[in-house]
């Protein structure tokens, strides 16, 4: 009861703030200057509103710094001038955000301020779909049960809440003395499965809808907790896992994704008689739930699956999430296929050409430590955001530098896949082996012995075929002349890319004046006495 109590008085205290606070207020006026009002108000749907201002020497609008300072979405019409009266307008843009303006107008060595707001700053009551959509700075209302946790969790209490309609992350909750930063999960005793009412300001970061410094109205304690699970790995040869559930409603149940339901399943539910304590023994203790999940051994990629637990009772009910994974064998897979993957924690081997490395920001000179960097293949190209010396190895190792990896150079790499923002990634792969690849011009490949072997990365225009017995084919076999500005050379025959495909050069669209980069390998045409490359496609430019 005293809960809800307190998300009345929060929202009471809120229609207080936004009616009553002037009631009391007397606003000061200077003898230089004199406004008509201290404070103007703008529509919500844009417009304008004006005061009067008088003053017996010239006065300008200004900031601490004695520049003239207006936010963006303000517009002040005069902002300065002379001794008597002028009528000063302040025009906003429509906006669904609360905001403010708290400007100073200066006159010798005085200062008058004038508030200027636009809204109103009242929280209204909102879905969680309906808060990751409009603009920042609205309040809002929101409720959801906690469904994960970010950094610094504990003491500031960032955690994930979700409900019917999507997901948002909160940053920051304050504690129950209102301080921020001061361990709120355990002033409040939040938990996971819990769910939680609470009134903030919608906020972004780099895009990303969030709640900032969000204030807890209601907690309800959720009638389900997970207290151990034996082991969130399962082998790939199969097995079980036990995982204890705490239910203080009906239950569990369990709810296992129908995609996942022909290899994993519950083979027993067995219950723990909760025990009370002798010195309370009216005080109920629930009881735990065992429940084993059976694994079916698996001859494919890894996988995982997340289990729905939950409890209810009457009208009230609350869920938990457990996520198990198994291990599996580590499949190769094109980068085409590796991009269309759902993100998960199963490995997965990428072979391809290096074509660009992030450098360091502070040394350009250099990759950065990371190991950021992209390789493609004949069907697209992939993101490695991290990569490690070997399997478990520490992150921010330089393994660029180390294993002296280039562009031009053909890597192969393992890791999961991962996406930002919805762009796909391959998240902190580890290294399992890179072929060097020289960088030549065109003389230089010429000069090289023949070997069927040994690739090159060489670039140049697309020309028509010059020397004596070669002839041009773009359509299919991509036959042709490659020039530099020391010299050509006759390719004979260009496949689609890493792992590509031969006598599909025209899917390429590729012509003649585009610029190619290819790696190739250097043979002779001995009737002829003509040199030829013969290579994969890494990437061109049309001609200008």
């Amino acid at each position: 009861m005293k809960l809800k109590i307190s998300f009345i008085s929060a929202i009471a205290a809120l229609t207080a703030l936004a009616v009553g606070c002037t009631d009391e207020f007397t606003e000061q006026q200077l003898d230089e200057l004199q406004v008509s009002s201290a404070y103007v108000s703008i529509s919500p749907a844009g417009g304008s509103n004006s005061i009067v201002v008088t003053s017996n020497a010239a006065w300008e609008f200004v900031d601490d710094k004695g520049v003239n300072a207006v936010p963006s979405w303000l517009t002040v019409s005069p902002m300065s001038g002379s001794a008597g009266s002028v009528t000063v307008q302040f025009t906003g843009e429509a906006s669904e955000s609360y905001r403010v303006a708290n400007l100073k107008i200066k006159v010798g060595d005085k200062e008058q301020y004038v508030n200027v707001a636009q809204g109103v700053d009242a929280a209204s009551e909102s879905t969680i779909a309906e808060a990751l959509t409009g603009g920042d700075g609205r309040k809002l209302v929101i409720t959801g049960a906690v469904t994960g946790y970010y950094q610094n969790a504990e003491k500031y209490g960032n955690i994930y809440i979700t409900d019917d309609t999507g997901t948002i992350l909160l940053y920051g909750i304050a504690d129950r003395d209102g301080k921020f930063q001061n361990n709120p999960l355990s002033s409040w005793g939040i938990e996971m499965g819990d769910k939680l009412t609470v009134v903030g300001p919608r906020a972004s970061y780099q895009g990303t809808p969030q709640m900032n410094n969000v204030t807890v109205v209601k907690l309800e304690k959720s009638l389900i907790k997970i207290v151990g699970v034996d082991d969130e790995i399962i082998p790939k040869e199969g097995g079980e896992r036990q995982v204890r559930v705490v239910c203080k409603g009906g239950g569990p149940t369990i709810t296992i994704p129908e995609a996942d339901k022909e290899w994993i399943s519950v083979s027993d539910i067995s219950m723990i008689p909760g025990v009370p304590d002798p010195q309370f023994p009216t005080i109920a203790v629930p009881d735990t739930a065992v429940v084993t999940i059976k694994a079916l051994p698996n001859d494919k990629g890894g996988r995982s699956s997340t289990i729905v637990f939950g409890s209810a009772s009457g009208e009230s009910s609350s869920t938990v999430t457990a996520t198990l994974s198994q291990g599996g064998a580590i499949v190769e897979i094109s980068c085409a296929d590796f991009n269309a993957l759902e993100d998960g924690e199963a490995l997965f081997k990428v072979s391809g050409i290096v074509t660009s490395i992030v450098m360091d920001k502070n040394d350009p000179t250099k990759p950065n430590k990371y190991g950021n960097f992209y390789i493609k293949d004949a069907t697209g190209s992939i993101y490695v955001y991290g990569l490690l010396p070997e399997a478990g190895g520490a992150t921010a190792q330089d393994v660029i530098s180390s294993k002296g990896i280039k562009v031009g150079d053909i890597i192969t790499v393992i890791g999961p896949k991962g996406s930002y923002k919805g762009s796909p990634q391959m998240i902190n792969a580890y290294y399992v082996e890179h072929t060097p690849v020289e960088t030549l011009t065109i003389a230089e490949f010429r000069a090289k012995p023949d070997n069927k072997n040994t690739y090159y990365l060489i670039k140049g225009i697309v020309e028509k075929v010059t020397e004596e017995g070669a002839s041009d084919n773009m359509d299919v076999y991509g036959n042709f002349n490659l020039t530099d500005e020391t010299g050509s050379v006759y390719v004979y025959g260009v496949s689609t890319g890493y792992n590509g495909e031969t006598k599909k050069f025209g899917t390429l669209g590729v012509g003649y004046g585009d610029e190619l980069t290819i790696l190739a390998y250097k043979t002779t045409y001995s009737k002829y006495n003509l040199v030829e490359a013969v290579g994969m496609y890494v990437d061109h430019k049309k001609a200008e």
